[in-house]
């Protein structure tokens, strides 16, 4: 039986380019990463912003609960509710703000 050596320089020959638009420069592709991640950044916010709703949402139902809960919890509902509806605000102005790009990094 014959065997066959393969050619170990035909089998180095380099790749040919196959791609039809030229590869991005480096700062093209860092402003696309830096949008990808600013846009991650906003979901984050949203989630937060989705989270402070529920949170305030169980609070208003220990506040609702009347004489299943006492007094104390009540008015800790109370002021919770109160509290995450400014926090939810103040976190809707800024993210508002950093859409816009008027916030400093």
């Amino acid at each position: 039986m014959k065997v066959h050596h393969i050619d170990t320089a035909a089998a180095r020959r380099p790749e040919p380019e196959l791609a039809l638009v030229p590869p991005a420069s480096a700062a093209v592709r860092a402003r696309q990463l830096m949008a990808e991640a600013h846009s991650a950044a906003l979901d984050n916010l949203a989630e937060l912003a989705n989270a402070l709703d529920g949170a305030r949402a169980l609070a208003n139902s220990i506040v609702d609960g009347g004489d299943l809960y006492g007094v104390g919890l009540r008015d800790l509902g109370r002021r919770l509710s109160e509290d995450l509806m400014d926090s939810g605000r103040s976190l809707q102005a800024l993210a508002d703000r950093e859409r816009r790009g008027l916030l400093a990094h």
